[in-house]
Order: structure tokens, then C-alpha cells, then sequence
């Protein structure tokens, strides 16, 4: 490789990363030039390839077109090519991981294998995966409590959003048999609690959504996840907390926002999270 810039690159390709399901070998961002060579290569493990920006080719099977918000997965022992336009030159992710053997992470991979393997065309535009892998990166940064469990829920996410999206429609009407139903509960729950941070008050609410009694839901989570829906919730409103604070939003609103009894009540959560108060956060900027 030649004229490139890596962001947030983690190596562990000596000792790799246990995530849930997941075994992680590297993940980061390269950001090409319009001279930059990226040498071809047979993959040392599975790699998901998402484009933020620019235009160029990849290839497996035969070469294709990528462009913004195209994922292109890449499996182990797979030769793989990706080359830059020179006018509009890449930005792209890459997520190198392998699944531990007899693991749900290990089922997803063999169903993705029977959709796309010998497809010709294995690019898809997945604008979704770029939230995913933005948010493995900042867990893998901070290592915040029990990152290494969302890290996997996070892959495992991807991967069934990859498989709906290759699947033929038929076959993606019954997909969910194939997967274990706990796991897609639990998927649904983070899913809808990731999309809904700021209009939940009440984590009972999750029993109209899913039908299902609270209790029943909050053990099925806690067994699978090794952590309560309360902590995954706390810490998805804590980030979402960084996020505003980072913008031009009083923390008055932040605190009516994410539902807290008052900015003290709020104030006093931020700090017992991140060991600070918001308003030292937003002065700081610390990570």
C-alpha cells in the first residue's frame, strides 16, 4: 500500500479481540488518495467492508462497482481486491472477525455463505451498518463496562441485517426460525432501544411493544447478555448524553429530553457513569 491514511485502526491479529460470538482481528477506517495501491490479498479471517465515502471496486468472485453506503463481506481464505477511483478516492470501514466455533455468530456466517458465496454480485447498500461499526469503534476505544458483549451483539446485528438484505424474499419470511428466538428477541429490544433512546420514559413500555411481561423479557436478556436491559439502557442514554453535549443544547433540555426527573437527578447520573459532571464534560470535551 502506498499514500493512505488509517483512522482508528486496532490490530489484533496476534491475539484477537473475544466479543460475544466473535472473535475481532481488526477494525478501523482507511481513508485513500488518488494514488493509493491497496494490495491484493487472500482474507486471514471473515471482513466486512463498508464505503463512507468515494468511489472505487471490489472484488471476490468478479470485480465491482462500490460507492457510499455499499457493504461488500468477505470470507476467510477469499481472495479480495479493492482499488480507488483516483478522482473520487475511497473512505471506507473494515471489519475483520471470525466466529468461535458452535456459536450462534458461526450460524449467521454458514447462512450468509449459502445466500452470497458464489453470487456475482455481492455488493448491497447497507446505509445502516455505518451506525454499527461507528459504535463497535467507540466501544473498542473506551472499553466502557461490559463493551465486549455489546461488541458482539453489535456484529451479530450486521450480519442478520447482511442476511435480510441477500436473502431471497421467501426464504427471508422464514429466517427467523432459523434463528434463535431469544437472540432475535434480544436483537428487536437493543434494536428498539437504540432507535427510541429519547422517547422511552419507562423500560416497562417494552411490554406493548413485544407482548411479552417485563420480567420474562429482563431475565431472557440478563441469561443471553450477561447484563441487564437496565445497564444496556443507561449506557445508550449516557452516550446519547455525550452526543447532545456536544452540540449547542442547554443541559436543562438534555436532562427533559432523556427523561430524568430534573438536571440534578441527571447531573448525578452522568457523573456516576463517566466519573464527571455534564458540565465539565461540555467545557473539557474529555472522552
Amino acid at each position: 500500500m502506498a499514500n493512505y491514511i488509517f483512522h482508528d485502526n486496532n490490530r489484533f491479529s496476534h491475539n484477537p479481540l473475544p466479543c460475544g460470538d466473535y472473535l475481532i482481528y481488526q477494525i478501523g477506517e482507511m481513508y485513500c488518495k488518488e494514488d493509493t495501491v491497496i494490495q491484493d490479498h487472500t482474507q486471514q479471517c471473515a471482513e466486512i467492508t463498508f464505503v463512507v465515502d468515494g468511489m472505487g471496486t471490489s472484488c471476490a468472485q468478479n470485480v465491482e462497482s462500490i460507492s457510499a453506503n455499499d457493504c461488500f463481506f468477505s470470507f476467510q481464505d477469499e481472495f479480495h481486491a479493492i482499488s480507488t477511483d483516483t478522482e473520487k478516492p475511497l473512505r471506507f470501514h473494515f471489519l475483520g472477525f471470525n466466529p468461535i466455533k458452535s456459536t450462534q455468530g458461526e450460524k449467521y456466517i454458514s447462512i450468509l455463505k449459502q445466500y452470497i458465496y458464489d453470487r456475482d454480485c455481492r455488493v448491497i447498500n447497507l446505509p445502516e451498518l455505518h451506525n454499527y461499526i461507528d459504535e463497535i469503534l467507540f466501544e473498542i476505544k473506551h472499553g466502557n463496562y461490559l463493551f465486549a458483549e455489546n461488541v458482539g451483539v453489535l456484529i451479530s446485528k450486521m450480519l442478520i441485517a447482511i442476511i435480510r438484505a441477500y436473502a431471497p424474499s421467501k426464504e427471508n419470511e422464514s429466517l427467523s426460525p432459523q434463528i434463535n428466538s431469544e437472540a432475535l428477541l434480544i436483537y428487536k429490544i437493543i434494536d428498539y432501544l437504540d432507535s427510541n433512546v429519547s422517547s422511552i420514559k419507562n423500560l416497562k413500555e417494552l411490554e406493548e411493544k413485544f407482548n411479552y411481561n417485563y420480567n420474562y423479557m429482563s431475565a431472557v436478556f440478563a441469561r443471553v447478555m450477561h447484563f441487564s436491559i437496565n445497564d444496556y439502557f443507561r449506557k445508550i442514554k449516557m452516550q446519547k448524553a455525550k452526543e447532545m453535549l456536544q452540540k449547542d443544547i442547554s443541559i436543562t433540555a438534555i436532562s427533559e429530553a432523556l427523561h430524568y426527573s430534573s438536571v440534578h437527578a441527571f447531573s448525578r447520573a452522568f457523573k456516576s457513569y463517566f466519573g464527571i459532571q455534564p458540565s465539565e464534560y461540555r467545557n473539557g470535551n474529555i472522552d
